[in-house]
């Protein structure tokens, strides 16, 4: 889906962007997925650098869920209101990102770092700015999840601009030292602010988008294929040279284990076949029961509609179809036709068709009888 649909939400051909999604959450028949898109481009050159090191990365993921992962971590001690909106500040940019339960929900990235920030008030003015700005679409998109703490974190004098920030925003605003990493490591002496890398390296594998292109990740798939053959090939070499014999006898305990399990499975199944038939007549119950009112209007429309030279033979509920299947008789197919026709009409049923029709002769009459089915409509 996200192949699909996604490229028509951004403003670059399909080949030159790599897509990955979030699973957010699902209700009723809707489910919300972040789309997260990078250009193909930003991504090959950072694979390039990797590779002129001899590194192959499994995942490559974007800085918001760097953050994120470092906001989870470090604002535990802090108990720090969710949602969150984290200004991190580096060098040469700033990441804006809107995180709810360690999920970061919406992402910016601004190509201005700490030392645009500093040349002027204005500079410093159109950071606001952007938040601002970032604000109105959170509260756009998601109204019921309001920004309840601001994180100023990264490089940059953030002690003197706190005050600045809590006039322009209207909320407290959080310094959080982003050096500050559990464990006692100190990021200190650095040149940039180390909370995506650390992040990065907490969050697991699976708890990130991965930007890697479709075929690299095919490649590196096969790779691990590869690497995992190779690796059981030679565990068969190393059990054969072990036993031949020990492992047939494994062999040959398990294979009859598993015909012992098969046989009490096969057992098991039998038995429990009236339980399931049964299960099945109690639902069929409980949904008559609740639905008792509508049976008896649907009928009660059946029977007015029937006209006085039709007779009815049986009614029976058919559960494969979630239908009702009629049987009867009427001196003529015209007659037949008719009955069809007034049913079809009847707003109670949402599709009625005839199944089958037979002429028969009966001394000095004939009848022809038929069978309906009635889709009621739900």
């Amino acid at each position: 889906m996200l192949s699909l649909a996604g490229h028509t939400q951004l403003p670059y051909p399909p080949d030159q962007t790599v897509v990955d999604g979030w699973w957010l959450g699902s209700q009723a028949d809707t489910t919300t997925v972040q789309l997260v898109a990078a250009r193909r481009e930003t991504v090959e050159r950072q694979l390039a650098l990797l590779r002129q090191v001899g590194l192959a990365p499994d995942v490559l993921t974007a800085s918001a869920w760097g953050l994120a992962s470092w906001v989870g971590h470090v604002g535990r001690s802090g108990e720090l209101p969710d949602p969150v909106f984290l200004v991190h500040v580096d060098v040469e940019q700033t990441d804006l990102v809107f995180i709810s339960r360690g999920q970061p929900l919406f992402s910016r990235v601004l190509s201005a770092g700490a030392n645009d920030w500093q040349q002027a008030f204005e500079a410093l003015t159109r950071l606001l700015q952007e938040i601002q700005r970032s604000f109105a679409s959170i509260r756009q998109e998601w109204p019921d999840l309001p920004v309840r703490t601001v994180i100023l974190a990264g490089c940059g004098p953030l002690q003197q601009w706190r005050s600045i920030f809590e006039e322009h925003l209207g909320t407290s605003v959080l310094v959080q030292d982003a050096w500050q990493i559990p464990g006692g490591v100190s990021g200190e002496g650095v040149s940039a602010s180390p909370a995506v890398a650390w992040g990065v390296a907490m969050a697991a594998d699976t708890s990130v988008v991965n930007l890697l292109p479709s075929d690299v990740q095919r490649a590196r798939s096969q790779q691990h294929r590869l690497r995992t053959l190779i690796q059981t090939g030679w565990l068969w070499v190393i059990a054969g040279w072990l036993g031949v014999g020990l492992l047939a006898v494994q062999t040959h305990r398990r294979a009859r284990d598993v015909t012992r399990l098969s046989g009490v499975l096969h057992e098991l199944a039998v038995s429990a076949e009236p339980v399931v038939r049964q299960e099945q007549n109690v639902r069929l119950v409980e949904q008559l029961l609740a639905s008792r009112r509508e049976t008896a209007v649907m009928l009660a429309e059946l029977f007015k509609t029937v006209p006085a030279d039709v007779h009815l033979a049986q009614l029976t509920l058919d559960r494969a179809r979630g239908g009702v299947v009629l049987r009867g008789t009427a001196p003529t197919m015209q007659q037949v036709l008719g009955f069809l026709g007034q049913l079809q009409k009847s707003p109670v049923w949402n599709r009625v068709e005839l199944r089958s029709s037979n002429r028969r002769r009966m001394q000095a009459t004939s009848q022809t009888e038929f069978e309906f089915v009635l889709q009621p409509r739900r």
